[in-house]
């Protein structure tokens, strides 16, 4: 086990990780270990409110998957084939999305299967899955999202148990994605808590990794717009810059590794991407594991850069 002065110096640690070199397309360590797990049969939620980067976090990481020669399914309840792949193709040439829709290009990729069905029932999912693995050897099973699932209102309280049981029974990894409750809208610290993912029954008890997204700006936006209608007669003018480049919290909320844990990375709206930003505070807890994969990653930093 490490020693109290090396858990302290971890900070510096990570820091030296990433003033280095960015390695693996710019994420953190932790968001890293939660996503690239070797344990499978783990059951992963993304939870938010529509729009903040649910899907986008799904998509890295379903490119980082299929990059690394890993067959990936996606359930695109919400988006269909096309925009899907329209996000990817905008992720690995790194441009704007609206550039990719004027292009002839699609992004293409023999270890990507997607399945676009509308609002399939549970079962369906699930015998789904388990033809693709089978026939495909499929790793990774991405749903996107929960609350399009056909029979949610009436099932909803066995869903997560039955994917969770199906990721142990396949050896894979499921990473489902779910809104979180419009109530966070009407308080003061709009970040999703626990209790906001809870209220949808078993997801809590039955994920492995619950991971919420937050960012400020879709909010700022979103009041300024409020105060300008209400203060229209007296001239008000807003003072609020739209950038393309905004801060996106990532709140670990449960975890094998620990939770109440926060990552801060910018996002790029343009090209709906996460990118690096600083990583050297966010870990509240370190076990030895964690502090030996921090030791590891900067020599492999440093090797990539020799």
């Amino acid at each position: 086990m490490p020693s109290k002065q090396e858990r302290l110096e971890i900070s510096d640690i990570l820091e030296d990780i990433f003033d280095k070199s960015i390695c693996k397309n710019g994420r953190s360590l932790m968001l890293d270990k939660l996503l690239k797990s070797k344990n499978q049969g783990e059951l992963i939620v993304f939870a938010s409110r529509p729009n903040v980067g649910k899907t986008s976090l799904a998509l890295e990481t379903v490119y980082d998957k299929i990059n690394n020669n890993n067959t990936v399914l996606y359930f695109s309840l919400d988006l269909g084939k096309e925009k899907l792949k329209i996000r990817l193709q905008a992720i690995d040439k790194d441009i704007g999305i609206q550039s990719i829709k004027n292009d002839n290009q699609i992004f293409n990729n023999k270890n990507l299967f997607i399945d676009e069905t509308t609002y399939p029932s549970i079962n369906n999912i699930k015998d789904q899955i388990k033809l693709l693995v089978n026939e495909q050897d499929i790793k990774l099973v991405v749903i996107d999202y929960l609350q399009l699932i056909n029979d949610f209102d009436i099932k909803n309280k066995t869903i997560t148990k039955q994917l969770k049981l199906l990721a142990l029974e396949l050896n894979i990894q499921i990473i489902l994605l779910s809104q979180v409750k419009r109530r966070v809208e009407k308080r003061v610290n709009r970040r999703p808590i626990l209790s906001d993912v809870k209220s949808h029954n078993s997801i809590e008890d039955h994920a492995d990794t619950i991971i919420a997204i937050y960012r400020e700006d879709i909010y700022k936006e979103y009041d300024e717009q409020i105060k300008e209608i209400k203060m229209m007669n007296e001239n008000y003018k807003s003072e609020f810059v739209n950038n393309l480049i905004v801060t996106s919290e990532l709140k670990i909320l449960k975890s094998s590794i620990g939770s109440n844990s926060t990552i801060k990375m910018e996002f790029n709206k343009e090209i709906a991407k996460f990118i690096y930003e600083d990583y050297s505070h966010i870990i509240s807890k370190v076990d030895e594991e964690l502090y030996l994969s921090a030791s590891k990653a900067i020599k492999d930093c440093d090797d990539l850069n020799e």
